[in-house]
C-alpha cells in the first residue's frame, strides 16, 4: 500500500510539472521580429557604427588601456531587449549567483576522479 501512494504521488507531481508549470512561468516571449529589432537596434547603436580605420590609424592608436571601449562593450553585454538599457536591478543579484556558483565550484586536477 505504501509503494503504491508513493507511485501515485509521483505521477501527481509529474503531471504537475509537465501540465502546470509551464504555464505559470513568467518567462519572456521574444518573437522573430523582437529578435530581429533588438539586433537591428545593436548594429545600428553608435557604439558599432563607427569609421573604418586604416591599418596605419590602428597602429597610431595607443593601446594601452581602453576603459572606454571596455565600458561599451560592458553596456552592449549587459542590455536588455525589452528596455533597451542595462537594468542595474536584475543585473547586480545576477552577477551575485553566478559568483556563489564560481565559489561552490572544488578546483580540480585534470584526470582526477572527483
Amino acid at each position: 500500500m505504501n509503494i503504491i501512494a508513493h507511485f501515485y504521488k509521483a505521477i501527481l507531481f509529474f503531471i504537475f510539472l509537465i501540465i502546470i508549470a509551464p504555464l505559470s512561468s513568467n518567462s519572456q516571449d521574444y518573437s522573430k521580429t523582437s529578435r530581429e529589432e533588438f539586433n537591428e537596434f545593436i548594429m545600428n547603436h553608435p557604439f558599432m557604427v563607427r569609421e573604418k580605420l586604416t591599418k596605419e590609424e590602428i597602429k597610431k592608436i595607443p593601446k594601452r588601456d581602453r576603459p572606454d571601449l571596455a565600458w561599451e562593450q560592458d553596456f552592449l553585454t549587459t542590455l536588455d531587449p525589452s528596455t533597451g538599457k542595462p537594468e542595474k536591478s536584475r543585473l547586480f543579484p545576477t552577477l551575485d549567483v553566478i559568483d556563489q556558483m564560481q565559489s561552490a565550484l572544488t578546483p580540480a586536477v585534470p584526470g582526477s576522479s572527483t
